[in-house]
């Protein structure tokens, strides 16, 4: 399933492959215990992003690919990657994000690495 399939306008950087979603805990996800989820079942690859230092991302690691934006918690050796702001002068990381989820698919498709953000 596409993102196009349910909404027409969104974030004009991702793909339509995209769908971005902000919704609550995954573990009180009304989908899920309804068996109505289709992430797993379709093989939909699952991502995402957190700043939290205070959750254990264990079970997510498991379906998802984690991206953190810090490694307090020592998730980067444990596979997720980890995103970090670059400043103009700043030695940039093998990876940097070219600002288009078009064309790059680094936070889905690596684990365990950096990926540098231009600050912009």
């Amino acid at each position: 399933m596409k993102s196009t399939d349910l909404w027409q306008k969104g974030n004009l950087k991702v793909p339509a492959t995209t769908w971005v979603v902000n919704s609550g805990s995954a573990a009180k996800c009304p989908a899920r215990a309804l068996g109505l989820c289709q992430a797993g079942k379709d093989g939909i690859s699952c991502y995402g992003y957190t700043a939290r230092t205070d959750l254990d991302l264990t079970k997510l690691q498991e379906v998802s690919q984690v991206n953190v934006s810090n490694d307090l918690g020592e998730w980067q050796d444990k596979g997720a990657n980890r995103s970090k702001i670059i400043r103009k002068g700043d030695d940039k990381p093998r990876a940097m994000c070219p600002g288009n989820c078009r064309n790059c698919r680094l936070c889905v498709n690596c684990s365990g690495i950096e990926i540098g953000i231009a600050l912009h």
